[in-house]
């Protein structure tokens, strides 16, 4: 199943890069091919937010970029679920709802468990040491310690953010503490949080059930729409899953019993096209091969269906912001 984010979260993304650095992100995606739909309130698919922000990692080349970042993503800019999570009786009840609806809400999935007398919180982000592994992970840990510190009124004290990569020097320690303001471990065997069982049966000051159940209706409706948006573009992808070269919009749109013209226009309708569908999966399948298989670099860019070897590292480092080689060195 395709995941989607609130583009609005890139639109943010955007301005910070701007205002920190002066740099015109939107843009840079733009020249890299990725297009942004004009409207803030509509979604893009998880697999597009990320090799946005893998691009945006490499443009800026700051190196807390996720942590301003994700401080701009707030409860009140999660819609409803962040209102229905505002509305529950505990925090505990408002982890799970966003564990269950984060599809078009939260850009992060996570899981949680209890150890002791503690609750962990899992991201599900790569745990190698690449610049935008420590990106995704600053956004996970700002949001979710925010969240956290917004929902029950209290501080980050009890909050402990751990990193699985090796503590920074000493001028972006103070800017971890001074974003996060909780007890921070580097060189950890994963990346999580921390915090007290009692804290998860906090009964929340803003709590109410009526409240809460319209909000869960309206995330529900969100969430049927986008099931049915991304029916197509899935079909499609399945379709590619199981052929040896890929068709042409024609031979697709003769495959679906569509009329060229109506397939570009339900693509266009989920926002995107032909093309950028094709190209999401030859990314794809050529990440799947480098980060799961030996299969030798010239091998993966045909069975990709890229036209040579120059053309994928040209593609590929375009999209990526590294060179085949360097991302299966850091990711397998």
């Amino acid at each position: 199943m395709t995941h989607f984010v609130p583009v609005k979260h890139l639109y943010k993304l955007a301005d910070l890069i701007d205002q920190e650095h002066g740099l015109d992100a939107i843009t840079f995606w733009q020249d890299h091919d990725v297009n942004l739909p004009k409207d803030p309130s509509e979604f893009i698919a998880e697999e597009d937010f990320k090799s946005a922000c893998k691009l945006a990692v490499h443009y800026a080349s700051d190196p807390v970029l996720g942590l301003k970042f994700g401080r701009n993503v707030t409860l009140t800019n999660m819609g409803p679920l962040g209102a229905a999570m505002m509305s529950c009786d505990t925090l505990a009840e408002s982890l799970e709802l966003a564990i269950c609806y984060r599809n078009g809400f939260f850009p992060n999935e996570f899981h949680t468990w209890e150890e002791g007398d503690s609750v962990h919180i899992c991201p599900a982000v790569s745990e190698a040491h690449a610049a935008f592994s420590q990106f995704d992970l600053q956004v996970f840990s700002m949001v979710l310690v925010q969240s956290i510190m917004d929902l029950l009124h209290i501080g980050a004290d009890g909050i402990t953010v751990h990193f699985h990569f090796s503590i920074p020097d000493c001028s972006l320690l103070r800017s971890y503490q001074e974003y996060l303001s909780a007890d921070i471990a580097f060189d950890q065997k994963h990346s999580k949080l921390i915090i007290p069982k009692s804290l998860m049966q906090t009964k929340l000051q803003s709590r109410d059930e009526i409240s809460k159940t319209s909000f869960i209706r309206a995330c529900q409706s969100i969430q049927d729409s986008l099931f049915t948006r991304e029916a197509l573009t899935n079909r499609i992808f399945s379709l590619l899953d199981e052929v040896d070269s890929y068709p042409s919009l024609d031979e697709m749109a003769t495959i679906l019993i569509f009329s060229p013209r109506k397939l570009r226009y339900q693509l266009s309708k989920e926002g995107t096209t032909y093309r950028e569908v094709l190209s999401r999966h030859r990314l794809r399948k050529a990440m799947d091969l480098l980060g799961h298989s030996d299969t030798p670099i010239k091998s993966i860019s045909e069975l990709a269906g890229y036209q040579d070897l120059s053309s994928f590292y040209r593609s590929f480092k375009k999209e990526m912001g590294v060179t085949p080689a360097q991302w299966r060195h850091d990711n397998s």
